[in-house]
């Protein structure tokens, strides 16, 4: 091995992982591979598996004078293990499994969706947990599920159970919301986002309104943004502009279309950590998707992202 080579491969050996990145959640491990198969070549790849944001952002540029370029290694979304874990770039919304249905207390079944956000009720006095998802998956027949269902794991135990109760919903049509909200249920599973639970459960840096995305996408500008689903699990599309319809009153449009079914409720983030929407359906000749707007549907819930205690 040439002597520079093995240099910078026991400089990486020998790093304490501090001096790496500042928080070690969602990091899976950390390997080298040498860029080429010619044995003089001295450039490596250093592969920080499923970071987060934030972790990726306190990496340094160089160690012990050796430049460091950080590259994210892609994740093939057919591996439903990565994706059950949430453990990747944004956004982790309960421990494993992010399905959630909507169910009765004699255990009627409705639809199948994606848990949206993690939030609290608005109101000081009476301050608590909630879930949103899109309202599509908790109706069937003109009644509304009793209760959240989550299939998962708490402390590497397996549980499935009802970890939230219905509070309210604003169905799609009519310029309803296609949103609805659940509160968490004592004794279940923690909720979590981003690493966070209990009253720093507002990790998500803020979120856009309506007429924010319409300045924001005005004159065919786009704006990248993340998205989790449970059937898509991880996926980058593009918010294109905003509308008004019947269907949903305030409503982000996206394209090219990466969602599919299973995956309404599911949160599109952008790049700053604010909560872009939610989705609530898709037109696949069109290649569009689209759902109500990040502030909007927390306000048509009486929802925010930080505990109104702490205010």
């Amino acid at each position: 091995m040439p002597e520079e080579r093995y240099r910078r491969i026991m400089a990486y050996h020998k790093l304490d992982p501090s001096t790496v990145y500042k928080r070690t959640e969602g990091v899976n491990g950390i390997s080298l591979q040498q860029r080429s198969d010619d044995p003089t070549d001295l450039a490596l790849t250093v592969y920080v598996n499923h970071n987060k944001r934030s972790v990726r952002r306190a990496l340094p540029n160089r160690t012990q004078k050796i430049p460091v370029t950080v590259k994210e290694r892609k994740v093939d979304r057919k591996f439903g293990s990565v994706c059950d874990r949430r453990n990747l770039d944004f956004y982790d919304p309960l421990p494993a499994n992010p399905e959630v249905g909507g169910y009765d207390g004699d255990d009627t079944s409705y639809g199948q969706g994606t848990l949206g956000v993690v939030c609290w009720n608005d109101n000081p006095n009476n301050a608590y947990e909630c879930y949103i998802t899109a309202a599509h998956v908790i109706k069937d027949n003109g009644s509304y599920a009793d209760y959240l269902r989550h299939g998962g794991t708490d402390d590497g135990t397996n549980r499935v159970e009802d970890v939230g109760a219905y509070v309210t919903h604003s169905d799609p049509g009519d310029y309803g919301m296609d949103v609805a909200k659940y509160r968490r249920r004592n004794g279940t599973v923690t909720a979590d986002i981003r690493g966070n639970a209990d009253d720093n459960i507002g990790d998500l840096a803020g979120t856009w309104t309506h007429s924010g995305l319409t300045d924001r996408t005005s004159g065919s500008k786009s704006l990248s943004v993340e998205f989790a689903g449970q059937s898509t699990c991880y996926a980058t599309t593009e918010c294109t502009g905003t509308s008004k319809t019947s269907l949903v009153e305030y409503q982000a449009d996206y394209s090219p279309n990466k969602t599919t079914d299973g995956d309404s409720g599911g949160p599109f983030v952008d790049n700053d950590d604010y909560l872009v929407g939610t989705f609530s359906f898709f037109c696949e000749s069109c290649e569009e998707s689209h759902g109500p707007t990040g502030q909007e549907l927390l306000n048509r819930m009486n929802a925010q992202l930080t505990n109104p205690k702490l205010q």
